[in-house]
């Protein structure tokens, strides 16, 4: 699992991570700050958007996720 946290520079919108044909909306942490988190099965792009009803503003950067299994303890 990725978590994702930021400060949204404007309150009222509403944010998502987007990858895979996927979206995840961020939440509030009670701090401050939201929080989405990815769940990774396979190798993904991610990005983040501000959604406004049926249109997606996306984020021009990405980031391209692995999961790499870990090795078994020695």
């Amino acid at each position: 699992m990725i978590v994702f946290q930021g400060v949204p520079e404007r309150e009222g919108r509403t944010l998502v991570l987007l990858g895979d044909g996927r979206e995840v909306p961020f939440v509030s942490d009670g701090a401050g700050s939201v929080v989405a988190r990815w769940v990774l099965s396979r190798p993904v792009e991610l990005r983040v958007a501000a959604r406004f009803g049926s249109v997606l503003i996306t984020e021009a950067e990405a980031l391209s996720v692995r999961a790499v299994a870990d090795e078994a303890p020695r």
